[in-house]
Formats: structure tokens, sequence, C-alpha cells
């Protein structure tokens, strides 16, 4: 069978977000279907945003006072 380079590229964009998805979920012990559309966001979010970490990400989010918090506990 031949496929075509449109077909071999979209088959490739699939197993990297199957990919993705799967190294996203690995951390957790399972995914309810409650949180799915959460999940795809963060996985949005860091896509469209490689460089952070979820450190710089906890950071981002919850400003600089969260981190002085945590080190006075």
């Amino acid at each position: 069978m031949v496929y075509s380079t449109l077909a071999m590229f979209l088959l490739q964009k699939i197993n990297n977000l199957h990919s993705r998805l799967k190294g996203l979920f690995a951390p957790f012990r399972g995914v309810s279907t409650k949180y799915l559309d959460n999940y795809l966001a963060w996985n949005g979010f860091e896509v469209e945003n490689p460089g952070l970490n979820r450190l710089d990400l906890k950071t981002l989010l919850l400003g600089s006072d969260s981190l002085h918090a945590e080190n006075r506990a």
C-alpha cells in the first residue's frame, strides 16, 4: 500500500499528540472525564509555551507570594 505524503504527515501528527497526552497523564492514577477539558487545556498551554516547566508555571499562576508562603511554612 502506498501512502501519500499528506497521510504520513497526519499520522505523525496524531502519534505526536498521543505521545504528549500519554506523557501528561503519566503522573496521575487516571483521568476523570469530568476534568478532561482542563487536562486538554493544560496540554495546549504547555504546547504553546514550551520553555515553561511546572514550577515556573506555578509561579506564573500563583504569583511570587505563594513561593514565600511555602518557604515560611
